[in-house]
């Protein structure tokens, strides 16, 4: 009697389930096409992700700065890096070696670099104020970048516009203060200011206070290069938005109340 061995418990079957080259192929093509049609959404994700976390950053700094304010009873200005910070104005003294280290890693970081600083701290001896920083500098993720019109000091372009703009489209105000470090000297950068009260501080041109106007803060998606010169330092920045526009096309921009100084973040979609 002969046996049929095709019909052996565990033998493969004629037509057992398999893939052909040609049916491998059309599914590589099909996830190909898949990832082609997600791979725009998930860069979409990533730069907003990467925007929340910025505007989260700076609105919480900027509450921190209030808060100083308040438990310290005196004014806090939180400062950032003036685009003007690689011009021979904004050099610190060869004498000064730690705001010499302070200011060179400063440079590849304007528009997204800033830290808080006080006029006088708890302690200080009545008319002996000790003008410090109460922070570090820090950065913005990358990525993320102040709006470069916010950079541009108004009151010495137009100072009308600035007193009486509104505040959405408003640059930075300027003043001297102690740059880069406590140590340093008065240099002419852009701040925001609270008062003791935690309330926004706001001087027209004249110098008269103006109550109840709102900061607005625009940020912008893009990057923030640096030229180089003959002698290999630092000389100028290439500023770029994308998409171009973004800062003002689909704004992400933090909004601090003048009256109560209480910062939070603005943009589309959470109007």
């Amino acid at each position: 009697m002969s046996y049929d061995h095709s019909k052996r418990a565990g033998s493969p079957r004629s037509g057992a389930l398999a893939f052909t080259i040609l049916e491998l192929l059309i599914v590589i093509g099909i996830i190909g096409i898949l990832a082609a049609i997600a791979l725009p959404s998930m860069r979409g994700l990533t730069k907003s992700n990467v925007m929340t976390a910025a505007s989260r950053q700076l609105a919480d700094d900027l509450a921190y700065a209030r808060q100083l304010a308040l438990k310290e009873r005196t004014v806090v200005h939180v400062i950032f890096v003036p685009r003007e910070i690689s011009t021979a104005g904004y050099e610190p003294s060869p004498t000064s070696e730690r705001d010499r280290k302070v200011w060179t890693n400063l440079l590849a970081h304007p528009y997204t670099s800033y830290a808080i600083f006080a006029e006088r701290t708890v302690g200080d001896q009545p008319g002996q104020a000790n003008p410090r920083y109460l922070t570090a500098w820090k950065t913005l993720p990358d990525g993320v970048f102040i709006a470069p019109w916010e950079f541009v000091d108004l009151l010495a372009v137009n100072p009308g516009l600035w007193n009486n703009g509104d505040p959405t489209d408003l640059p930075f105000k300027f003043g001297n203060l102690l740059f880069p470090t406590s140590g340093g000297n008065p240099k002419l950068v852009p701040h925001v200011t609270f008062d003791a009260n935690g309330s926004l501080l706001v001087k027209d041109s004249a110098g008269q206070r103006i109550v109840g106007r709102d900061e607005v803060i625009n940020l912008a998606t893009g990057s923030v290069l640096y030229q180089r010169d003959a002698a290999g330092l630092i000389a100028d920045y290439d500023v770029r938005e994308s998409p171009v526009g973004n800062s003002t096309n689909n704004f992400n921009r933090i909004r601090i109340d003048g009256l109560t100084g209480r910062a939070r973040v603005e943009r589309p979609s959470i109007q």
